[in-house]
């Protein structure tokens, strides 16, 4: 028996160093780029197979039978034959020349597409398979995004300058890289909420990453939600609920990984669908109907920003499956290089994964993306043990290279310049000056110009002294203000601010005490407004979160005086109005997260709908209580978008005051139509079809509607998105107050003003902009007989990302 066994032994030995293995990498032989998930089998030899990693490399089991012919497949690029005589000295290199076949449109009956039973699957396997459906996990990050360039094989030109800079380019990218950023994270998950923790981050040419660490978040962590968000926009996900109504899906290969069967299915959205949807390659492992990879991108590409993800998952020795890199690929097609296109690559590496850890509720607060204080203060040794592979030359030299030239130029200021840029502020040493104040254009003071702003950390993080001036090219006249904020517990946000400004404001205007600026659509509406008044301003407030709820309390002395033709209640024209005013706005937006590096911290939204609710009092100084009054504003918006339909966006505004005040403290409705051809430019949550001033109110409701339907169809880089509007309002003025309005013509929208229209939208496209009509039409009680009146040709506005 024992010699049996030895020379059972003695076999098996010499079975195990029978088997051989060779490597390589695989590459698109059109962009030299490493390709993800292909095929690797060797001929004659069904159990030598493998598959290359999200980074294009493999590595395989061969026989030690020379020669020997490997097989590699992937959808898209033609199949490759290679013969090997000999075992290879060192790794493969393998190109694949990329084919123009397209998915064909799929006609087949219920249940007759193998594919559809596979998706249905794993979408019911989405509560074992995706991290976000467990209790709880824990992970560590390592992330690196590198922005270069590489050669424009459309570029041709026989300008000596050109060719000049063309070869600048060409040495420069040849050796290092335009921008490099690492972070190492910690991701923390429970209940639904996650907290990502940023332990260290490094930035090429500055010591802080600061806001640049958004950059970092390109795509989900996960690919089972029902919409995928990719570059701003909702996608709907080919793992969903009946997702083979909307998406064409083709079984197009079984691979096996030993008792594996690996399915791979191509998928794009059915012709003419109007659901911006995805287009790529997903790989499922059964039996578990998991993801195991994945490569997509927006079906239809942004003429700007054309992106793509891969993802790759890996199977826990528990059983459950878990992310294990995340890829994502750029091309800034709007930055133009000579000779070359800007491009990025971004890298995540997922290691140390916990199934269902205990983690405390404590751990988890509003900022979603925590930066810590050292985040930046690690040296080189740290990167060394986070990193998952070494650094290669040319990351090293956009490193050095970009230190370098940061210390002797002094770059540090101009990276801080760009994260001013998102902010709104421009720092001039210790002073931040406020971007939206340089220049401005309305009907009443023409173009406005002036400068302001407030101190910032450098002069002290525990105060900010600040101020504006202004002038108007029309009304020439001189505008300003003061002001200084007191910084009690930043982290909850609770500050005091003290203010004093003189200043001219929109009479009757909708918009609550402080609110912040506005969305950027909505100041279209400016340049037609007016009707304003003089006013001057002493006010205090105190502000503050507690987790989803903001609130403002605040009490000010105001004179106003109105720059109009307009009386009061049978006083003098030019009479000035004196209030003590007071009250409390509050901002609820459920589940609102937050960036947030130190001081800095910025907005990622949060659940829909966001509540806005104001409740204010006026108390008379100059008229006896005349105008006393009490007021509650009310708004709310909401956004939906839609698995199949597109997106709607809503917003409900109401108000009631309780008080005989004049023009000023009404609410005049939200016109945008000024009656002239010279400007139209269609705006958002206003009327098209309104005339400016048109209606008055002291209690009104509203509604503007938009649904975006998407694009029907497109041809190149022509996709128009159908949008279509309707708006409503109804309101009443009190007979009193109606009476004492004199000089000024007040009509009551007291039997429901109703428009609706079609947007066109992105008609035309230039960089970051598209630009499209849109056509409104007016109806009900406040038609006019002549239906051409009733309509409103205006352009459109809108961003692409």
């Amino acid at each position: 028996m024992q010699y049996r066994f030895f020379f059972f032994f003695f076999l098996l030995s010499i079975s195990i160093k029978a088997q051989f293995s060779i490597s390589g990498t695989v590459l698109d032989s059109a962009q030299h780029r490493p390709l993800a998930f292909v095929s690797v089998a060797v001929k004659g030899f069904p159990k030598a197979t493998a598959m290359s990693d999200i980074d294009g490399q493999f590595r395989i089991e061969i026989p030690p039978e020379y020669p020997i012919q490997i097989q590699l497949s992937s959808i898209g690029f033609k199949q490759e034959m290679l013969e090997l005589k000999e075992a290879p000295s060192k790794p493969l290199r393998i190109l694949l020349k990329p084919t123009s076949q397209q998915l064909r449109e799929l006609v087949v009956h219920a249940g007759e597409n193998p594919a559809h039973r596979i998706i249905r699957q794993t979408w019911k396997n989405r509560f074992i398979n995706d991290p976000e459906q467990w209790e709880a996990y824990r992970c560590k990050t390592y992330n690196k995004l590198v922005l270069s360039g590489r050669p424009d094989t459309t570029f041709h030109s026989k300008d000596s300058l050109l060719i000049r800079k063309r070869n600048g380019y060409d040495s420069l990218f040849s050796q290092q890289h335009l921008f490099l950023i690492e972070s190492s994270n910690e991701r923390l998950f429970r209940k639904g909420k996650v907290k990502e923790n940023v332990l260290g981050s490094k930035v090429s040419g500055m010591q802080e990453a600061s806001v640049f660490m958004l950059a970092l978040q390109f795509q989900p962590f996960g690919f089972y939600g029902a919409q995928i968000e990719l570059s701003g926009k909702q996608l709907l996900n080919p793992i969903s609920k009946n997702s083979e109504e909307v998406y064409s899906f083709s079984l197009e290969d079984t691979l096996y990984n030993g008792a594996d069967s690996i399915f791979v299915i191509k998928f794009q959205p059915r012709k003419n669908a109007s659901t911006e949807g995805l287009k790529g390659v997903i790989y499922i492992s059964a039996p578990d109907y998991a993801i195991q990879n994945i490569i997509a991108s927006p079906a239809n590409q942004d003429p700007a920003l054309e992106m793509s993800i891969r993802q790759q998952y890996k199977r826990m020795p528990n059983g459950r499956w878990f992310p294990e890199q995340l890829n994502t690929d750029l091309i800034f097609n709007s930055v133009k290089l000579t000779g070359f296109k800007m491009y990025g690559e971004s890298r995540t590496y997922i290691s140390e994964p916990e199934y269902n850890p205990t983690l405390s509720a404590r751990l988890f607060d509003e900022a979603e993306l925590d930066v810590k204080a050292d985040a930046a203060k690690h040296k080189e040794p740290f990167w060394e043990e986070v990193r998952i592979e070494d650094l290669d030359p040319r990351e090293q030299r956009t490193y050095f290279i970009l230190d370098s030239i940061s210390k002797a130029e002094n770059l540090t200021p101009k990276f801080k310049l760009m994260e001013a840029l998102v902010r709104g502020y421009l720092p001039i040493s210790w002073f931040d000056l406020e971007l939206n104040r340089i220049m401005r254009y309305n009907a009443h003071e023409g173009f406005r110009l002036g400068a302001g702003g407030i101190t910032n950390d450098r002069l002290s993080k525990h105060f900010g002294l600040g101020g504006y001036a202004a002038w108007g090219f029309k009304d020439k006249k001189e505008k300003y203000g003061l002001e200084g904020r007191f910084y009690l517990f930043p982290k909850h946000e609770i500050e005091v601010r003290a203010a004093f400004s003189n200043d001219v404001w929109e009479s009757g205007s909708m918009n609550m005490v402080v609110d912040r600026k506005p969305q950027r659509l909505e100041q279209i509406r400016q340049v037609l407004v007016s009707r304003m008044d003089a006013e001057e301003r002493s006010e205090i407030y105190l502000s503050g979160r507690l987790r989803y709820l903001h609130a403002d309390l605040f009490i000010r002395q105001a004179h106003l005086t109105p720059l109009y033709d307009y009386s009061f209640a049978g006083l003098a024209k030019g009479t000035r109005f004196s209030w003590l005013e007071s009250g409390i706005t509050l901002n609820y937006c459920f589940k609102e997260k937050f960036y947030r590096n130190g001081k800095l911290k910025i907005s990622l939204g949060g659940k829909s709908p966001v509540f806005r609710l104001q409740l204010m009092q006026g108390q008379d100084l100059n008229h006896g209580g005349l105008t006393n009054y009490q007021r509650a504003d009310f708004r709310m918006d909401y956004s939906k978008q839609w698995r199949r339909i597109g997106k709607t966006v809503l917003q409900i505004g109401a108000g009631y005051i309780n008080g005989n005040v004049p023009y000023a403290r009404l609410y005049n409705a939200k016109g945008n139509l000024n009656g002239a051809a010279d400007f139209r430019a269609a705006s958002q949550n206003c009327f098209e079809t309104m005339r400016m001033n048109e209606f008055l109110s002291d209690q009104y409701a509203a509604a503007f509607v938009q649904h975006d339907m998407g694009s029907f169809f497109h041809i190149k880089q022509f996709k128009p998105h159908f949008l279509i509007a309707h708006n409503m309002m109804i309101g009443k003025l009190g007979k009193a107050t109606y009476l004492n309005q004199q000089g000024v013509e007040v009509n009551i929208p007291s039997m429901g003003f109703f428009e609706s229209g079609l947007q066109l939208n992105n008609l035309m496209q230039a960089n970051s902009g598209g630009y499209g009509l849109a056509g409104y039409y007016r109806y009900g009680s406040y038609a006019d007989a002549n239906w051409k009146k009733n309509v409103a040709i205006k352009l459109t506005l809108s961003l692409l990302f």
